[in-house]
């Protein structure tokens, strides 16, 4: 057994009686732990105590010994003030919060025995020992060490207005989460992955809200919820609009004012592509006597549509034709504004330079810009007038600014995606 005789047995020995030959003296054998299976499967070693850093465990080794294993997640500081424990995963009943642990695997679990207080509720929060992401801790308003958290609150930005999003929290389906634009901790700038999403404005129209529209299409403005999108409509005879367009959801910009009740859209400007207002934008044509009253204009963007006895003549219809080479004939175009530029032109309009306003040519007049890339041939520029080549929107004048090619001084904020080019 190993044992030997004495009077009196040490802590850590077991005491036999009468196996010694004086009735006064017991055996005494070293208590020590045998190694079981179960603890030695679960990595642990047998022992009467654990050292510094190791974690006890009962009942995985024989007698009073204990199963004793490295602490792979000691407590820290910051977990202990919670009055918390730091292992591999919680039970039901605790909180995890995984960062005031070292170790790889080690997560905090805290007890959630926070009451609630009436203060707490006042603000709309709930007391806890920790609060989740997106919420905002106030002190002093629950028991002991709990804390009230409260939905943090995300102020609206004028950069995110600008974005044509809204400050949140967190986002919703169809939206893009951007960063750094939004005012508060946790705060995201939610901007619809289409800034041209139907409106139901425009659905009421018959129409859907997007960039531009097709040819058998008008496109209107304020319609939608981005103000660079427009409501395309199908052209009919009886187009179905409302006596008055929407307000714009933005500070209107300086060159043009919100649509007054009394001016109405009409047919004969819905035919010429143009919406009723007292002024128009910068790039939009004014059009006399097409709305219901004459201190009102029909602006269009696009007002001379060309027709085919136009086209077969190998023209096109313009408010004005700038070039000294081409043939006028006014006749072949529907509207008194509008006629019909005929001429052997070795730079033939077309649809990409006419939609900004310009004609093709191989030198551009006096002030006018040329614009490459626009016409048929390379050695033809798109010329448009300098003051319609970057036409102001409501979102850049909504902001304070002005579009334009360059910002001339350093101190100007550059924004982009918000201009028409």
């Amino acid at each position: 057994m190993g044992g030997h005789c004495d009077s009196a047995c040490e802590d850590d020995e077991f005491d036999y009686p009468d196996l010694c030959p004086s009735g006064n003296c017991s055996c005494c054998v070293k208590n020590e732990c045998t190694q079981s299976k179960c603890c030695s499967f679960s990595g642990g070693r047998c022992d009467r105590a654990c050292n510094d850093g190791e974690i006890a465990e009962e009942d995985l080794c024989v007698g009073d010994c204990v199963c004793c294993f490295q602490d792979t997640c000691p407590d820290s500081p910051k977990c202990q003030a919670l009055d918390g424990r730091c292992v591999e995963s919680c039970e039901a009943d605790e909180l995890a919060v995984p960062w005031l642990c070292g170790g790889e695997n080690c997560t905090c679990c805290v007890k959630n025995n926070c009451n609630q207080t009436k203060c707490c509720e006042a603000f709309g929060g709930s007391c806890g020992k920790v609060c989740y992401e997106g919420e905002a801790p106030i002190e002093d308003v629950c028991e002991g060490t709990c804390q009230c958290c409260v939905k943090a609150p995300c102020e609206q930005s004028t950069c995110c207005t600008v974005l044509g999003g809204s400050c949140n929290a967190t986002c919703g389906r169809g939206e893009r989460a951007v960063e750094g634009v939004c005012n508060g901790e946790h705060c995201l700038c939610c901007v619809p992955t289409d800034p041209c999403s139907d409106s139901s404005e425009c659905l009421s129209i018959g129409g859907h809200c997007d960039r531009s529209c097709e040819s058998n299409e008008v496109g209107y403005h304020y319609y939608c919820h981005d103000t660079s999108c427009l409501c395309c409509v199908e052209r009919t005879s009886t187009p179905p609009l409302p006596t008055t367009p929407p307000a714009p959801t933005t500070t209107a910009p300086k060159s043009s004012t919100s649509t007054p009740t009394n001016c109405q859209d009409t047919d004969t400007c819905w035919d010429r592509n143009g919406y009723c207002n007292y002024t128009c934008n910068v790039g939009e044509v004014s059009l006399s006597g097409y709305c219901n009253s004459e201190s009102c204009r029909c602006c269009s963007e696009n007002p001379c549509t060309t027709t085919t006895e136009c086209r077969d003549a190998g023209g096109v219809c313009s408010p004005g034709c700038r070039r000294a080479d081409v043939v006028a004939r006014a006749e072949l175009c529907p509207y008194p504004e509008c006629t019909c530029c005929i001429g052997a032109d070795p730079c033939p309009q077309t649809t990409n330079c006419e939609t900004r306003g310009g004609y093709c040519g191989e030198a551009c007049g006096t002030g006018e810009a040329s614009l490459s890339g626009l016409c048929a041939s390379d050695s033809c520029s798109c010329c448009v007038l300098t003051g319609n080549l970057c036409p102001d929107t409501r979102t850049c004048t909504a902001s304070g600014g002005s579009c334009s090619q360059f910002c001339h001084t350093a101190t100007q904020e550059v924004i982009n995606g918000i201009c028409t080019y």
